[in-house]
């Protein structure tokens, strides 16, 4: 009996000798996976397919065609575009393409804002170059489909 005793005290004590330090114990409810800052390159990826699937291939780019007469639709898919009735007159047509161009927008900002002088990555052109052109893209397409439209108002970081 007093042989377990021993052994359990020796466990015991080893426990105690082996717990962790008050630095590890700051750094365990720390999510590696929850980053606070993004590194720009990662950023203009999720730009350029965000602009080539949701700008440049969609709704804009469909009714774009059609109003040009490029596109019908095999079906008639696209008549009530065609003649002007339901699609180009409702608040809806375009939401999703004007949201998404403004999302855009907004990361290329951040991404402008980090390359900069002055930036957390100050000297990185070559990003910072791709983010003035699809800048400039992004807000073509803006303004080509809704005319003037609010840009520096909406981009204000809270």
């Amino acid at each position: 009996m007093k042989k377990y005793l021993n052994i359990a005290l020796v466990f015991s004590l080893l426990s105690f000798l082996g717990a962790c330090s008050e630095d590890t114990l700051d750094d365990i409810n720390e999510n590696v996976n929850d980053p606070t800052d993004v590194g720009s390159h990662l950023i203009i990826t999720d730009v350029m397919t965000s602009t080539a699937f949701r700008v440049v291939g969609s709704d804009p780019a469909f009714y774009a065609s059609v109003y040009i007469e490029h596109n019908v639709g095999i079906y008639n898919q696209s008549y009530n575009a065609e003649i002007r009735s339901g699609e180009p007159i409702s608040s809806t047509t375009y939401n999703n393409s004007w949201g998404s161009i403004y999302e855009n927008l907004y990361n290329l900002n951040l991404i402008i804002e980090k390359c900069s002088e002055g930036g957390s990555e100050e000297g990185n052109f070559h990003t910072l170059g791709i983010a003035q052109i699809l800048t400039a893209y992004n807000l073509a397409v803006l303004t080509d489909l809704w005319g003037d439209v609010p840009w520096t108002e909406a981009l204000q970081q809270e």
